[in-house]
């Protein structure tokens, strides 16, 4: 796949032409800034199946590949984490507690900082 391939791809995700079930699927791309922009971009849509998203993000978080950096030390899992907390829905806070628990305290931190900028946009 061209580079022109890859950015038609985020295009379409930052444009919303994607469903949700295919947000999904596409949250176990192959490319890692593929999935970086989905979950950017989750926090901004409206949700028709909550419970299904946050799974979703959960199995992104957990996924073999989630340590892949994304952004300076922020690495899939870290901004997985973050998008749980950016949604907004009950279910969505409760995974994201339980998961933060797990986690190193440095770790927490990281997150916490992502969390109190917000949602990360193409304007931030």
């Amino acid at each position: 796949m061209t580079d022109n391939d890859i950015q038609s791809v985020i295009d379409s995700i930052k444009q919303n032409h994607f469903s949700e079930p295919e947000l999904i699927n596409l949250l176990k791309d192959d490319r890692a800034l593929v999935r970086a922009n989905v979950l950017m971009a989750l926090p901004r849509r409206s949700m028709t199946n909550p419970q299904r998203i946050v799974d979703a993000i959960a199995a992104a978080s957990e996924a073999a590949n989630s340590q892949v950096k994304l952004m300076g030390t922020t690495t899939q899992r870290k901004l997985a984490i973050a998008t749980l907390a950016w949604l907004g829905v009950d279910a969505a806070r409760e995974t994201f507690d339980r998961v933060i628990d797990t986690l190193s305290a440095g770790e927490r931190e990281e997150i916490a900082e992502l969390v109190r900028r917000g949602p990360i946009t193409s304007a931030n």
